[in-house]
C-alpha cells in the first residue's frame, strides 16, 4: 500500500504566513516536518511525516488555511484510504507563490577552502 503523498498549491498569500500556516497544519494532524528547501521568495517544499489514521485531518487542517491544493493533491486525499495499518506516512507539500515581489537577495560569506 502507497505510504506517499506528493501534495502541491500554487499561493497569492504572504509566503511567511503560508508556510507557517502549512506547519500548524501539519502539527495539528499529529505530524511534523523532517526538511524543507526554499528557493528565493518563489517557493518552498515541506517535507513531512504524518500517522497514516490522521490523513483526513491533515486535508481538513490545510483546506481550513485555505490552502488551494491542486486537483491531483485534492484527489490523492479524497481516495486515501481508512484502514491503512500502523504507521507514518511520508510526504511533500510544495508551494509555489506568485508575487510582484523581486527575487530575495542574501549575501553569502566569503569562505576559504
Amino acid at each position: 500500500m502507497r505510504r506517499f503523498l506528493r501534495l502541491s498549491a500554487i499561493v497569492r498569500s504572504e509566503r511567511n504566513a503560508t508556510i507557517s500556516a502549512a506547519e500548524q497544519a501539519m502539527s495539528s494532524a499529529g505530524g511534523w516536518i523532517v526538511h524543507f528547501t526554499l528557493l528565493s521568495n518563489a517557493a518552498a517544499t515541506l517535507m513531512f511525516e504524518v500517522p497514516s489514521d490522521r490523513v483526513r485531518e491533515l486535508a481538513a487542517a490545510l483546506a481550513a488555511i485555505p490552502l488551494p491544493l491542486d486537483a491531483e493533491s485534492r484527489a490523492q486525499l479524497a481516495e486515501w484510504p481508512d484502514a491503512l495499518g500502523p504507521g507514518d506516512v511520508m510526504g511533500t507539500l510544495a508551494l509555489t507563490f506568485l508575487h510582484g515581489e523581486p527575487d530575495l537577495r542574501r549575501e553569502v560569506p566569503a569562505f576559504n577552502l
